[in-house]
């Protein structure tokens, strides 16, 4: 039975960790508002921790966290 613990955990434990992302200054994004992706650039770092300060096309700001964010392929 403790084997068959371990094995579970194993396999739970690989998944259940949230990976960090990392964005850079000027890094193009797609970024949620209002469950739409957006258009963005990242241009700078948020005073919280995994907080990110986006640009969008109109040029407003907004605070998003890397949750919301994704790397844009150019």
């Amino acid at each position: 039975m403790k084997e068959n613990q371990l094995k579970q955990q194993k396999y739970y434990n690989r998944g259940s960790q949230l990976k960090e992302k990392v964005f850079n200054t000027e890094d193009s994004v797609l970024w949620l508002q209002n469950n739409v992706r957006e258009v963005g650039v990242i241009v700078g770092k948020a005073n919280t921790s995994r907080s990110y300060i986006v640009q969008d096309v109109k040029g407003n700001r907004f605070k998003r966290t890397s949750l919301h964010l994704k790397k844009k392929n150019k």
